[in-house]
């Protein structure tokens, strides 16, 4: 739905045979969190097939440094930091739904005032789908933001021509797996398999 994304994995792009690509899976999470940043928000739930069941993530741990949830978390937010910036990152909060055994990582996304790009494209989110915003369609996005933003009071964010990309390495070391707090959704169709 408009407000909800399930993601298997985020080392295994659906429909490559459980080939990993790590590159490619984390380009599509990128673009289902911008298009929740410049929509309504919403909650992007990983290790979760298109059903709503709970596969978990205990594949993909092993491609993550000491195969942490610290680790895979930093991956996550290093990206989002990277390619769409620290503002866009501060819109999006994690937790670990309780899916049973199952470990479930969970973005919620909440709308940014401002238009976010990511690798040069704006996404919105519409409907059960992330699309691209081209032509008149991203004339029409970027009206309606702004209208937004003078109706909020809020100051549009001025390009700085002369700023670089920004770039966050991972830690040398991966602290020790942070306590995890357990939330229960009663209104999330999460099952559980065993």
């Amino acid at each position: 739905d408009l407000h909800t994304e399930f993601k298997s994995s985020l080392v295994y792009p659906a429909g490559r045979g459980m080939k990993p690509d790590l590159a490619a899976q984390t380009t599509e999470i990128l673009k289902v969190v911008c298009g929740f940043l410049n929509a309504e928000g919403g909650t992007l739930y990983i290790g979760v097939n298109d059903e709503g069941v709970a596969s978990g993530l205990e594949q993909d741990m092993p491609h993550f440094r000491g195969g942490s949830m610290d680790a895979f978390d930093l991956h996550v937010r290093n990206h989002i930091v990277q390619h769409m910036g620290v503002d866009a990152n501060a819109h999006v909060t994690v937790s670990y739904p309780d899916a049973g055994k199952r470990t479930v990582y969970a973005l919620h996304v909440q709308p940014s005032p401002h238009p976010v790009m990511l690798g040069g494209v704006y996404y919105v989110r519409q409907g059960s789908s992330t699309w691209p915003l081209l032509g008149r369609d991203l004339d029409l996005f970027l009206e309606r933001k702004e209208a937004e933003r003078l109706r909020m009071g809020i100051e549009p964010v001025a390009a700085d021509p002369d700023a670089s990309p920004v770039a966050v390495e991972p830690a040398a070391e991966v602290a020790p797996p942070s306590t995890r707090f357990t939330i229960t959704l009663s209104a999330l169709p999460i099952a559980t398999i065993s």
